[in-house]
């Protein structure tokens, strides 16, 4: 027992020995890989198989994996500074909110999409309810991704003084 339960923490403890530099290009490359598989995503259900929705949300997920690329590539580049006139430091406080909506309006897709399949009794085909709960759910991780690291920033940054938004979150 006590072997299988370390053996399901192994990633999380070879993620917390790594150091924060290899933990952020760790992180920015999946969040390259995760955004350019999206894209591609979105394009497979909307031209090959005329299935929009599936492509909106593959296409929302991916805006969200390549804000949380841009964010990382500028922690890489250190342009984080505690500067009040920075651009990344003044759209903190703008994309904190933008990953609430998307945890709110993402989750809430995915609930009702869930529960739309299981009282229709849905097949799982392309343009099932089922597919779309998973882009949802997808969409939620990016989105509350964002918002982590976004907080973890705003913090480092201490821009506390510079937003009214944050000291509410």
């Amino acid at each position: 027992w006590y072997q299988r339960r370390v053996r399901g923490f192994l990633p999380v403890l070879a993620m917390a020995c790594l150091s924060t530099e290899a933990r952020v290009k760790l992180i920015l490359g999946f969040a390259v890989i995760s955004a350019l598989a999206s894209f591609s995503g979105a394009l497979i259900f909307a031209i090959v198989y005329h299935v929009y929705q599936l492509a909106t949300w593959a296409f929302i997920k991916a805006v969200y994996c390549t804000i949380v690329a841009i964010l990382h590539i500028s922690a890489v580049r250190s342009n984080l500074r505690p500067n009040p006139n920075s651009i990344i430091t003044q759209l903190i406080p703008a994309l904190l909110l933008v990953a609430i909506l998307g945890m709110i309006f993402s989750l809430g897709l995915s609930v009702y999409c869930l529960a739309t399949a299981i009282a229709s009794e849905e097949d799982l085909v392309l343009d099932s309810h089922y597919l779309l709960s998973m882009w949802g759910l997808l969409t939620f991780k990016w989105s509350f991704y964002l918002f982590h690291i976004a907080r973890g920033y705003s913090r480092r940054l201490s821009l506390a003084p510079y937003s009214a938004l944050i000291p509410l979150l």
